[in-house]
């Protein structure tokens, strides 16, 4: 669908009488009809929903300087510290695995349509958003290749390894890097059982982060991806949630 035209016929009855909010979002479809327009008419359908002052015009200077999701991001905050609420550490998790992970230009040739993807793939959270967009992709671009399917996979890891405060995930020559996040506090019981299960498989890491290595000599990708998110598992298992 992304490479041709397509058009919708909304009918209602002749003596129906249009709620406001109905005449608003048939408004918007018929401002934003332009290729690409999708994100405005959610945008506008946000503010007829009810999105309070965030997309007000006492607002709005801020949103674009700064850019929606940022614009979000402090608002929360904000929020949570009116609340009294304990913020939980920001930091990012980054993922380097030598692995075919990416859209393939002749699979999806709109740029703008493969950046609008990979925003939407990096903000992935857990596998029901990865199966949505997965479906999402296959039917709007044919059969999934498998860059595109190992793409997925690792937004699926990167998800899974910030929930486990990790910081970096890397794999190279045979073993897996573990960086764990600075404020991240421990069971101290669990860590007995993860140090016999890795025993011989395992090293320190002698740098300014905490961290260590595991090997993982498996050369397959999707071996490689599973073994390191059943790592991943088990660091997290080793994490104290309740600090």
């Amino acid at each position: 669908r992304s490479d041709r035209s397509s058009y919708a016929f909304l009918m209602y009855r002749r003596d129906k009488v249009i709620k406001e909010v109905a005449e608003k979002r048939l408004s918007a479809i018929r401002e934003f009809t332009e290729l690409g327009s999708g994100y405005k008419i959610s945008m506008k359908d946000l503010e007829i929903r009810g999105a309070g002052n965030i997309l007000g015009s006492s607002q709005s200077g801020h949103m674009e300087e700064i850019g929606y999701d940022l614009y979000v991001k402090l608002l929360a905050q904000s929020v949570k510290k009116k609340m009294g609420e304990v913020e939980e550490a920001d930091f990012d998790t980054s993922i380097d695995i030598p692995i075919d992970a990416y859209i393939p230009e002749e699979y999806v040739r709109n740029e703008y349509l493969k950046l609008e993807l990979y925003k939407r793939i990096s903000h992935i959270e857990n596998e029901e958003d990865a199966d949505d967009i997965l479906a999402e992709i296959e039917d709007r671009f044919g059969a999934v290749p498998k860059p595109v399917h190992y793409l997925l996979e690792v937004a699926l890891l990167r998800a899974k390894a910030h929930r486990a405060y990790l910081s970096y995930v890397r794999y190279k020559d045979g073993w897996a890097y573990y960086i764990i996040h600075d404020t991240t506090k421990y069971k101290i019981d669990n860590i007995d059982k993860f140090i016999k299960k890795y025993k011989g498989n395992m090293r320190i890491v002698a740098t300014k982060e905490s961290g260590f290595m595991v090997k993982t000599s498996s050369l397959i990708q999707e071996n490689m991806l599973q073994s390191i998110g059943d790592t991943i598992d088990d660091i997290r298992s080793l994490i104290n949630e309740d600090k």
